[in-house]
C-alpha cells in the first residue's frame, strides 16, 4: 500500500468516525438542552470532539482537527 491509498483509507474511516460522532454529539446537545445539568452527556460531548480531533489529525484534515479544538474548549 503506498502513502496515498493509505491516506485515502484513513479519510474513509474519518468520515464513518465523523458520522457516528455527530449523531452521537447532537444526541448528546438535545438531551442536554432537556437536562442542563447532566455532566455525563456534558463530558461525552468533550470526549467525542477528542476523539474527532485526533482521528482528523490522523487523516490529515487540519481544518476539522482545528474546529474540533474549538469545541473542546
Amino acid at each position: 500500500m503506498n502513502q496515498q491509498q493509505l491516506a485515502e483509507r484513513l479519510r474513509a474511516t474519518f468520515l464513518g468516525e465523523l458520522d457516528e460522532g455527530v449523531r452521537s454529539m447532537n444526541r448528546d446537545l438535545l438531551a442536554l438542552e432537556r437536562e442542563p445539568t447532566d455532566g455525563e452527556r456534558v463530558k461525552s460531548v468533550f470526549r467525542i470532539a477528542h476523539s474527532l480531533k485526533g482521528a482528523a489529525r490522523a487523516a490529515d484534515l487540519p481544518a476539522i482537527a482545528e474546529f474540533c479544538h474549538g469545541l473542546e474548549e
